[in-house]
């Protein structure tokens, strides 16, 4: 199973976009956010074209440590996946040095991200690419893309029943290289049927 996330950074007006890579990387289950749009303006028939379904609904969730924490309790398969605003790492930040005072990047805010894994979630990313610049996002602004200026936003987490069957995890750059992408990439994993016996760290993809 291949599920996948992606800050579509408003879904009409980077429909085309969205279309494309669904039809090349045709993911089992897509997360998306920022759609900038209105479940009435939602591009429902373009997306079951693309022989996909969808459900587009806005929940508002008490902390999110909380409600994870119980989620774990449950000890049920889950990933949370999204953009969640938070550079854990300085493997996860062009030139850390210039975001220090940055809310993506303050203490508190990747001390919020650790507390949250320390729980028993596994950062799939970080699991197959230990050490590694990874970016999910480039600015528009200041040739970022061209300078491969990024940073890592985009996460999935996944929870011990998931991250035992994690085989593969990656970020398709070059979507964000294409016509009126969005300033993300799309981020993704892939799942074996049953337990492996750890997800085993492998090199990154050049897509």
């Amino acid at each position: 199973m291949k599920i996948a996330t992606f800050n579509v950074n408003g879904i009409n007006g980077r429909l085309p976009v969205l279309l494309r890579w669904l039809e090349k990387a045709q993911p089992d289950v897509v997360c998306l956010q920022e759609l900038k749009a209105p479940e009435a303006r939602f591009p429902i028939r373009e997306i079951e074209k693309a022989n996909y379904g969808a459900i587009c609904k806005l929940r508002w969730f008490r902390r999110l440590t909380d409600y994870a924490a119980e989620l774990l309790a449950l000890d049920v398969p889950v990933v949370l996946a999204g953009d969640y605003n938070v550079m854990p790492t300085e493997f996860d930040v062009y030139k850390p040095e210039r975001w220090v005072d940055d809310a993506l990047f303050r203490p508190e805010v990747r001390r919020a991200f650790g507390l949250l894994v320390s729980q028993g979630w596994t950062d799939a990313l970080r699991a197959l690419h230990p050490g590694e610049r990874i970016y999910t996002f480039w600015d528009y602004f200041r040739d970022a893309w061209g300078r491969d200026a990024g940073l890592r936003l985009d996460h999935l987490l996944l929870s011990p029943a998931v991250a035992k069957r994690l085989v593969a995890a990656d970020v398709d750059r070059t979507v964000r290289g294409w016509d009126r992408a969005s300033d993300h990439a799309p981020v993704w994993i892939e799942l074996s049927e049953t337990a492996q016996s750890a997800p085993q760290a492998r090199p990154s993809s050049t897509d």
